[in-house]
């Protein structure tokens, strides 16, 4: 199955170069690799349809917030790569991301900034400021949204605490 210009084989590539051990180190487990890594790449773009994601740079990105100390076969199948994909997205600044980020997390910061009390104008401000920093490149850095690494709800990523 082809996604856009990549193959399974090209994506298992670009996640091995990403790994950064050499591809006869993981020749032997291909066989269980490869089809954890579809999985993760096609649930992630069932549920987030309208993004536009390079899966390529998805998977290199997905690759890079798996815990070196977990094998690779574990790490894939516990990422959340769904949320994972929203926020890698959101960082490549994708207005659909966007969008979607807003309108799935809306309502948790909503019923926080109730919570606490304060008028319509502070709650807007807050809200902008979050966008801020979360969607914002700063200081050399990418946005906020890149740190996500898939280990826990992106929901409970974001909430206010």
């Amino acid at each position: 199955m082809l996604y856009w210009r990549w193959s399974m084989v090209d994506l298992f590539d670009r996640f091995v170069n990403a790994v950064g051990r050499s591809a006869p180190e993981l020749t032997s487990d291909r066989a269980e690799l490869e089809p954890l890594l579809h999985a993760c790449l096609a649930g992630a773009k069932a549920a987030w349809p309208g993004l536009t994601v390079d899966p390529g740079s998805f998977v290199a990105h997905l690759q890079s917030k798996l815990p070196a100390s977990t094998p690779l076969p574990a790490a894939l199948r516990t990422v959340r790569a769904a949320d994972l994909y929203l926020a890698f997205a959101c960082a490549q600044r994708d207005p659909a991301a966007l969008v979607a980020f807003e309108a799935r997390f809306s309502p948790l910061l909503g019923r926080a900034l109730a919570a606490i009390k304060i008028d319509d104008d502070d709650r807007a401000e807050v809200r902008q400021q979050l966008r801020v920093e979360l969607f914002t490149p700063r200081d050399g850095r990418p946005p906020l949204t890149a740190d996500y690494a898939g280990r826990s709800e992106l929901g409970s990523w974001v909430r206010p605490a």
